[in-house]
């Protein structure tokens, strides 16, 4: 990894509260990071809602500070491409 990257892990079994969590869970990150004078660059921040098995699109809206937060289906990470059913298939 990268020194700038930064990857959070919560879990939530209600969705309606999946996207209230991930605002909480930003505030939290967001104060660490300035008290540590660092910061998020919200331009480059996704998330992928990890599902058990395939189902269709989860689209959650989140907003930050007026930017829309993308759901991603598959990531790149630690040079493996994940999806979000963890099948492994990409």
């Amino acid at each position: 990894m990268f020194a700038d990257d930064t990857s959070i892990v919560f879990s939530n079994s209600d969705i309606t509260d999946y996207a209230t969590e991930f605002t909480v869970t930003y505030g939290n990150i967001n104060l660490w990071f300035t008290i540590s004078s660092l910061s998020l660059n919200l331009n480059k921040t996704n998330y992928v809602h990890f599902t058990g098995k395939p189902i269709t699109k989860i689209d959650i809206n989140i907003n930050i500070e007026d930017i829309q937060i993308n759901n991603m289906y598959n990531i790149k990470f630690l040079g493996s491409t994940i999806d979000n059913t963890l099948l492994w298939k990409k």
